[in-house]
């Protein structure tokens, strides 16, 4: 096959294209088009930054947790307290002469 064989088998697209992987109105070479696919593969996450993050968010919750069962202690120490306070409030009230 010759290359004037191969170029009456391409259709012509509109714009002087011969492809369709082209921008639409022509141009955009391969090596621009190499060049966009790196630009947005270098803001695009990669699987270690997406483990890392979910190790990270592991992690938050675990700190949360402790931090919630923290605040349940002192919350429960604290009612104890003030249930205690006001038993002996109340008993010296009634048991005084």
């Amino acid at each position: 096959m010759n290359e004037s064989d191969h170029d009456s088998n391409v259709s012509q697209f509109p714009g002087g294209r011969n492809a369709p992987n082209g921008p639409p109105g022509g141009g955009g070479g391969f090596g621009e088009r190499l060049a966009r696919v790196e630009a947005h593969l270098e803001h695009t996450a990669t699987r270690e930054d997406v483990a890392e993050v979910k190790n990270l968010i592991e992690q938050v919750k675990t700190l949360i947790e402790r931090k919630e069962s923290t605040m349940l202690r002192w919350l429960i120490g604290i009612i104890a307290i003030a249930a205690v306070s006001l038993m002996a409030a109340l008993l010296r009230t009634f048991l005084s002469p």
